[in-house]
């Protein structure tokens, strides 16, 4: 498909409503210590997030310059309700909506609080706490006016919010549509893709075969709302060092994208620094020994000095990731759970209470990270003390001519015997065996890749 290159520039001013479903979902995540006023906190929290996630919209906007495409997403308004506008549920559930009568019922709902006269926005943007469901019988998680951008109220999109750089893929496709273009072949990993996963190699970026699409609905545009700008609209400038919310932090992205406190970051299954986990995490599921994938956020910090950016670990010279260990960046496990144990609660309860033996095994010392550190002794061998919890039953002259480099080498360090090759005469020579660590059977297998169907 051939195209010129143009140096016109489109800015695209997006008025969003958010669902009162949200702003109740987040004020679940205010702190119960917290004696302000929580729904204000919360509706804080959701503007962080949603500025952020259209910056970074913005971001995979920009590479459809290398096609001659300009694309400037700006926010005209973030509007709070007090209410929920989709409220008819599919039979049979309490929060999934068909997508396509959802998007039918926001544009109602536009003309009866006349918000187009009020804002003259270029197209509107429902986030929602509902779930969304396709007519064909998939789940989406937005659904999309194709080309109608500067149309008013029939310039719509419906999306699912949940505060996790899912919400960036899905605007990101979302606005490819409203922007004329359609679904890129099956084969695609463009951000037009058919679906899109998070281990797609070029999921950061549209595809020229988008931009083609967008500069032939430009051409055709009339009137062009998107070569004149409000002034009171805002230019997203959100960026790592000036982001304040919570997507940054894998613990809290897990339990949003589940949709529950009771689940964290797998320490276990995800990679601990490096490219790999700036493609995807792994979250527990709760109840279970498996783990689901979903997407990390761009920022995230991946290494020391380093930060997630377009899917791989890159340098960074902001404060926040100078002192990161790259074996512990993020830390214990916010909340150990070994079924096999059985063991629910912290890390340093379990070594408390099971001993620093269990460092030894991979599995808990990564859960366990910050906690092993404190045990850590750099000898070789010896990394976290004895590996028999008999070891200090017995004298030291009695253990530690046989089993100080080995069993008991912490119990020994520094042991030195009054005759090194007479020491122990007199005395039973004892049998010490490793004693097994308890064992931290945690996560097991792993369960689907999250997945965003493709918007309609």
């Amino acid at each position: 498909m051939m195209y010129t290159i143009s140096a016109q520039s489109y800015v695209v001013e997006v008025y969003v409503a958010v669902e009162n479903k949200i702003t109740t979902t987040y004020m679940n995540y205010v702190p119960t210590t917290y004696t302000g006023n929580k729904r204000q906190l919360a509706q804080d929290n959701i503007s962080k997030d949603v500025q952020y996630a259209l910056a970074e919209v913005n971001k995979l906007l920009s590479t459809l310059s290398l096609y001659g495409v300009n694309v400037d997403l700006r926010l005209r308004k973030l509007d709070f309700l007090t209410t929920n506008v989709l409220t008819t549920y599919m039979a049979g559930t309490t929060n999934t909506v068909n997508s396509a009568s959802g998007k039918i019922t926001f544009q109602n709902w536009l003309l009866q609080t006349s918000a187009f006269t009020t804002y003259s926005y270029d197209f509107a943007l429902l986030l929602t706490g509902a779930d969304l469901y396709g007519t064909g019988g998939s789940t989406e998680s937005s659904n999309t006016n194709i080309g109608s951008v500067c149309n008013g109220v029939s310039g719509v999109s419906i999306a699912e919010f949940q505060g996790t750089y899912r919400d960036v893929v899905s605007l990101a496709h979302a606005i490819g549509f409203m922007l004329g273009a359609n679904n890129d072949d099956a084969t695609s990993t463009y951000i037009m893709s058919p679906y899109n996963y998070a281990t797609q190699p070029k999921r950061w970026s549209y595809s020229g075969i988008t931009a083609a699409y967008m500069k032939l609905f430009f051409s055709q545009l009339s009137p062009n709302c998107l070569l004149t700008t409000n002034s009171q609209s805002t230019r997203l400038t959100v960026s790592y060092g000036t982001y304040t919310g919570d997507e940054l932090n894998p613990d809290i992205v897990c339990q949003r994208a589940l949709g529950t406190k009771q689940t964290s970051f797998c320490r276990t299954l995800s990679p601990l620094n490096g490219d790999a986990v700036c493609s995807q995490i792994y979250c527990r599921v709760p109840g279970t020994l498996t783990c689901t994938a979903i997407f990390p956020s761009d920022g995230t910090p991946c290494n020391r000095q380093k930060r997630c950016n377009s899917g791989t670990c890159q340098p960074d010279s902001t404060a926040a990731t100078q002192n990161l260990d790259p074996n512990c960046v993020w830390g214990d496990q916010t909340t150990l759970e070994l079924p096999s144990v059985p063991y629910i609660g912290s890390c340093p309860g379990f070594v408390a209470l099971y001993k620093p033996i269990n460092c030894y095994v991979t599995s808990l010392q990564q859960q366990c990270c910050g906690t092993c550190k404190q045990y850590y002794t750099g000898r070789v061998g010896c990394e976290y003390g004895d590996k028999s919890l008999d070891c200090t039953k017995y004298t030291k002259a009695s253990v530690c001519p046989y089993y100080g480099n080995t069993l008991c080498c912490g119990y020994c360090y520094g042991y030195m015997g009054k005759r090194s090759i007479l020491d122990g005469i007199g005395q039973p020579r004892v049998n010490i065996t490793i004693t097994p660590p308890v064992n931290p059977r945690g996560v097991i297998g792993q369960e689907h890749k999250d997945r965003i169907s493709g918007p309609h």
